[in-house]
């Protein structure tokens, strides 16, 4: 009887990771912020008046909002509106059941039930991704430390930022181009759109951008055409949006520049986006600290291994460079959510090359589990948020980023 259980529980491994994934996303607290409170709002105004302005949400206090700006005497979400286009089907359907009044009431809880939708479609292609090179049950495995042991859960799936909405178009991205390699080559000039869409979203995003259409142009000879007009066409229909809307060849978000070239900084900032104990990536989820073993994989797979070092690298280096390094009122480090699904092909590799090594399997598991412990104590802490402002407001004393004495995972006040 034992071993029939244990036989059921293998077999429908991955049903029973989604559905614990799902039940923590949808029981964690919801983290709502002003960055992303106009992102349902502006479906809304599209679905009703066929534009993007906000004017009419004036008694919901649209003009006194940072996240809002006035172009032409009419008020627009400050912030990439690719998202409020990527997830409009699901606004309207949520139009047919809530009136605006409940939208603005319950706005947190729908973010984050949106929010959580779109991380757990990316963590389903990085599962069909991890397929390609680990069994069902260890592509699995992954999904954990990976939805539960990193921002996809304190960030991602909290509030529709930006990155909600950039993880999924990455991991789908991501499949798309394995799948290209490994299958059927079809479907590359679709991964341009994606990536294109990932900017738009995302502007950091011009970074995979860049580097995944050289890796294209390169590996997929015959489809060099196909791909190069897609990205131009989708291009093309981004900037004459944008002059139809804003007057402008991009959003006024995208022009900001806000990237500053200081040596002093970029170290700090390097420093502090890896290691600090209240945005440190590797200490918020040393798992994926392991992603570097992929260095040391088998010789076919290291075109594709560089390539996605040489994304998360540019990333961290140009995130790195922006003054405001450490995200603001953000929860662990949010700056390098993006990256996520990078680091989780290569924390991939790590699995294929080295669970067979004892050692390795049990760092593994050690690290999946402090990272899943770190991740789930700030998601469930009311307190988690507040650390933002508590013994000072981060953005005034960045300093507190350095602070050990109850770092913002601390669950406990």
């Amino acid at each position: 009887m034992f071993y029939k259980i244990i036989n059921i529980i293998k077999k429908n491994f991955l049903v029973f990771v989604l559905l614990f994934i799902i039940f923590i996303y949808l029981f964690s607290y919801p983290m709502g912020t002003h960055d992303s409170f106009w992102v349902l709002p502006t479906g809304f105004s599209i679905l009703k008046e066929f534009n993007m302005d906000l004017n009419e949400f004036l008694v919901y206090g649209v003009k006194d909002s940072y996240a809002v700006i006035e172009v032409n005497g009419k008020l627009y979400n400050y912030f990439p509106y690719g998202l409020t286009f990527l997830i409009l089907p699901v606004i309207a359907l949520l139009k047919l059941f809530v009136n605006e009044f409940t939208l603005f009431m319950y706005i947190k809880h729908f973010e984050m039930i949106f929010a959580s939708l779109l991380v757990i479609s990316s963590l389903l292609f990085l599962f069909l991704t991890f397929r390609f090179y680990v069994s069902k049950l260890w592509s699995a495995i992954l999904l954990l430390p990976v939805g539960l042991g990193s921002p996809y859960l304190t960030t991602a799936s909290r509030a529709l930022w930006p990155h909600s909405g950039s993880v999924f178009l990455l991991s789908l991205g991501l499949y798309i181009l394995i799948y290209s390699m490994k299958r059927k080559k079809g479907y590359i000039p679709l991964l341009g759109f994606l990536l294109v869409f990932s900017y738009i979203i995302r502007p950091t995003n011009i970074i995979p951008l860049f580097f995944i259409s050289c890796f294209v142009l390169v590996y997929f000879k015959k489809y060099r055409l196909q791909y190069i007009f897609v990205v131009l066409l989708s291009v093309l229909v981004f900037i004459l949006f944008n002059v139809f809307v804003f007057g402008t060849y991009l959003p006024p978000y995208y022009q900001s520049a806000r990237l500053t070239i200081d040596a002093n900084l970029l170290t700090t900032a390097i420093m502090g986006n890896l290691f600090s104990p209240n945005r440190g990536f590797l200490i918020w989820s040393p798992i994926f600290g392991l992603s570097l073993f992929a260095l040391f994989s088998k010789k076919r797979d290291k075109h594709v291994i560089y390539l996605f070092f040489m994304i998360v690298f540019t990333h961290l280096f140009i995130i790195s460079t922006f003054p405001h390094w450490w995200g603001g009122h953000s929860v662990g480090p949010r700056f390098l959510t993006d990256m996520i699904p990078f680091f989780s092909f290569l924390l991939c590799f790590f699995i294929r090359d080295f669970k067979k090594i004892q050692f390795y399997k049990y760092t593994f598991f050690l690290f999946a589990s402090i990272s899943i412990f770190i991740h789930l104590s700030a998601a469930f802490s009311k307190n988690t948020q507040l650390w933002n402002i508590r013994g000072g407001n981060v953005d005034q004393h960045p300093e507190r980023v350095w602070d050990w004495n109850k770092p913002q995972f601390y669950p406990f006040e």
